[in-house]
């Protein structure tokens, strides 16, 4: 199998090369997109590459943001111990650089023009689909409770996609909360993690954690055999239809993915 995928930013070259990717796989008949143990990072890369891949539009997290000068002081203090602690790559150490500048330009501009502030906002987006044409192929999506907060989004968006199957285990269940802030309180020294916006997802299918449920479990010894198995049966229409429909948008009923590929 390939390696595994990290989403967060310190790997942005990497992950650039993975978006990039979608235009070099978009007419491949199965698309196998191996999300475990990829942890928590930015979901950006995630909805750049899915973005690419179809052309339909896709519904993205209802999310309830709060922005105020503590959020930029949090996210500055947060950028600035990510850029001096992770070993980056090369396009990692760029976009944190960047990264660090520009939350330090935001504060800046903030308290020169505003001081103190306080500012909620909502939103319910819709993504266009960038691809020349509609994708005929099939998505296989392979999670498990190691697919993490940014990671879960992968499944809200490929659950979007007709024929797209997700197999593994439950994700981890941690995404109501999040963009984490970091901040050290002045007179105990002790450092705080605090999320700056909830997300809902529009479908009801998450639930905080317990995550997303998979279509089918991957319950063999050896499931990476079992994810080629799988593979090759969706590019194969007769074996392809002997699988479980996938259920979509919050109609998913108790013990809907109480379902393996065991004895397959």
């Amino acid at each position: 199998m390939a390696p595994r995928l990290t989403l967060f930013p310190d790997r942005a070259g990497a992950l650039e090369r993975f978006v990039a990717s979608a235009a070099e796989v978009r007419d491949a008949p199965v698309i196998v997109l191996d999300l475990r143990r990829a942890g928590g990072g930015s979901d950006r890369y995630l909805l750049r590459f899915f973005r690419r891949l179809v052309r339909r539009p896709l519904r993205y997290w209802e999310t309830d943001a709060l922005t105020s000068e503590a959020t930029l002081q949090g996210a500055l203090t947060f950028w600035g111990c990510v850029r001096a602690l992770q070993e980056a790559d090369a396009g990692g150490r760029s976009w944190l650089d960047s990264r660090v500048a520009r939350a330090r330009r935001e504060l800046d501009e903030a308290m020169r023009a505003r001081g103190p502030f306080r500012e909620r906002r909502r939103e319910a987006r819709v993504l266009p689909g960038l691809a020349p044409r509609p994708f005929g192929g099939r998505l296989l999506l392979v999670v498990d409770g190691g697919c993490s907060s940014a990671c879960e989004t992968s499944v809200l968006l490929a659950r979007q996609i007709p024929g797209a199957l997700v197999v593994g285990e439950n994700t981890d269940g941690t995404m109501k909360v999040g963009e984490l802030r970091w901040y050290r309180l002045p007179e105990s020294r002790i450092f705080l993690s605090l999320g700056m916006r909830a997300h809902r997802d529009p479908f009801g299918d998450f639930e905080e954690t317990r995550g997303f449920l998979p279509d089918l479990w991957l319950t063999a010894d050896d499931p990476d055999a079992q994810i080629r198995a799988l593979a090759g049966c969706l590019a194969d229409p007769a074996c392809a239809a002997s699988l479980p429909t996938p259920v979509r948008g919050g109609a998913r009923g108790r013990g809907a993915a109480d379902r393996s590929m065991l004895g397959r």
